[in-house]
């Protein structure tokens, strides 16, 4: 059985190990459980591998279990990742055009879910988070 349209990547393939070319994206999304207090660690940990980036996704309860400062979230917007996105989807039907790089990490809030979409057609960060 194949995987569906929907939800297969524009990305290549993954290699094994990740390549700089070829990072694996990983993201994390906590909620105002408890267990968000081990997010800091969950990231200082995956950095510590090569060629992976790390998103988090947190809702305002789960930022009362960790301090975002401690956090170092690199300077990243839903515009620069659709771009990247779009870029990606270009490769895949074989037009050249170069992925920009993505963040080592980046921690995303319903601030940003809400502050990038103004009207129809802007990207969506949940939606572009998939991709």
């Amino acid at each position: 059985m194949s995987t569906p349209k929907s939800l297969q990547s524009m990305y290549a393939p993954l290699t094994r190990p990740p390549s700089s070319e070829r990072p694996l994206h990983i993201v994390l999304i906590c909620t105002g459980s408890v267990a968000s207090v081990k997010i800091p660690l969950m990231v200082e940990e995956l950095l510590r591998y090569e060629n992976v980036c790390v998103q988090v996704i947190a809702t305002k309860d789960a930022l009362h279990f960790f301090d975002r400062d401690q956090l170092h979230s690199e300077k990243f917007s839903v515009k620069l990742l659709a771009k990247m996105n779009q870029a990606a989807e270009h490769q895949s039907q074989g037009r050249t055009s170069p992925i920009p790089p993505a963040p080592r990490f980046c921690l995303w809030t319903d601030t940003e879910e809400w502050s990038a979409w103004n009207s129809l057609g802007d990207p969506v960060l949940h939606i572009e988070v998939c991709k």
